[in-house]
């Protein structure tokens, strides 16, 4: 088997498990497995508009909008119109996505050590190094074809 298949394949697999895992861990909040990363963003930049929550998570806006819709119902964030572009939402999180940031923080860091058990730290770095490095291969923009 080649190795782009293998890397493809396992990057699959572990991203699907890990989705899965935090899905689990995180239900007893109220909280559905994707929905994490919104969770963390906001809180970190309390007034991030919808638009760059959209292109910093890389997610489509349709599926940003219904996320953000989810949990506003769920009461872990509120947004406001934006001062200077009233078509604009700026997102805050509520007291509840506040304290639900400590117990992502928490689940986030079983579902790491669940995920790099059996490596040594200098493993761990390096397959973070490496992992990083083919995600800024796929970021990069496409080079010109001759």
């Amino acid at each position: 088997m080649e190795a782009w298949h293998i890397i493809n394949r396992n990057i699959s697999l572990l991203y699907r498990s890990t989705h899965a895992l935090m899905g689990k861990l995180l239900e007893p909040l109220g909280l559905g497995q994707g929905q994490y990363p919104y969770i963390i963003a906001v809180c970190r930049q309390p007034g991030i508009s919808q638009d760059k929550l959209t292109s910093q998570l890389l997610f489509n806006k349709s599926s940003v909008a219904r996320a953000v819709a989810q949990l506003e119902q769920g009461r872990f964030l509120y947004r406001e119109p934006d001062p200077a572009d009233k078509r604009s939402y700026r997102l805050y999180p509520t007291p509840k996505g506040e304290a639900a940031l400590v117990e992502v923080f928490a689940q986030l860091e079983a579902a790491s050590e669940r995920l790099t058990a059996g490596l040594t730290p200098e493993e761990t770095e390096q397959a973070a190094s490496l992992l990083a490095r083919m995600a800024a291969n796929v970021m990069a923009p496409k080079p010109p074809r001759r």
